[in-house]
């Protein structure tokens, strides 16, 4: 069966548990998002599903297009087509962007050479009105809090994730990298990825329309 299932999951932190018997669902080419207020929960469960080992699994599974995928290392559900970005997405110094995201051409399966890659890179900094310089910038200092949000963007292009979890991309984001990003989640939604995204701004869930809304509150899940 085609879909991110999640059934039953519960996680714990510190000894705490945040999450609590959540249940959603995310199909492909759909926007599933997950909403309610600070701490409830949300960033919890995101990086849990990834595996993040600040935060343990003690409950429940999550499927892959039916595939059991609960117990897999972080690397292998990457492979398997899931994809997150973090809300605070950590600076790596002396690593271009065009180098990080070579690499996870490569890594995907990719068979480009590096000069037909830059040429990629060319076309998207067209497609996007982007500066090429800046696919050459450090991935450490160089960047402002909405430029790593559209770093992360620009992974998802690359990668073409089947499942894409999106912890509050449009935090921090001036108005023109934002409708950057709707565009790029437009266009994988239209090849079939699908999403499930946490945000805080109700102009940024009608600007996405998603097809289903949950909301999460004292780590327990309903559908809005």
């Amino acid at each position: 069966m085609k879909g991110l299932r999640i059934e039953g999951i519960a996680v714990e932190s510190g000894g705490k548990e945040i999450v609590k018997n959540a249940s959603l669902s995310v199909l492909p080419a759909h926007i599933t998002a997950l909403v309610g207020p600070n701490g409830s929960g949300k960033s919890t469960l995101l990086s849990a599903l990834l595996g993040h080992p600040a935060y343990k699994i003690t409950g429940g599974s999550c499927f892959l297009d039916g595939e059991d995928i609960s117990s897999f290392p972080t690397h292998k559900k990457a492979r398997a087509g899931l994809f997150l970005s973090l809300q605070h997405i950590p600076a790596i110094s002396g690593v271009k962007l065009s180098h990080f995201l070579y690499k996870a051409h490569k890594a995907a399966g990719g068979e480009s050479s590096p000069q037909e890659f830059g040429e990629t890179l060319k076309h998207l900094a067209q497609e996007y009105a982007m500066d090429e310089s800046f696919f050459n910038r450090d991935m450490g200092g160089e960047f402002s809090g909405g430029e790593r949000k559209m770093s992360e963007a620009l992974q998802m292009l690359i990668l073409k994730p089947k499942y894409a979890l999106l912890d509050e991309i449009d935090s921090g984001v001036d108005a023109v990298s934002l409708s950057k990003i709707l565009r790029i989640i437009s266009f994988l939604r239209g090849q079939g990825t699908g999403f499930l995204l946490v945000t805080h701004y109700e102009n940024f869930l009608k600007r996405l329309s998603p097809d289903h809304i949950y909301e999460i509150s004292h780590g327990i899940i309903t559908q809005r």
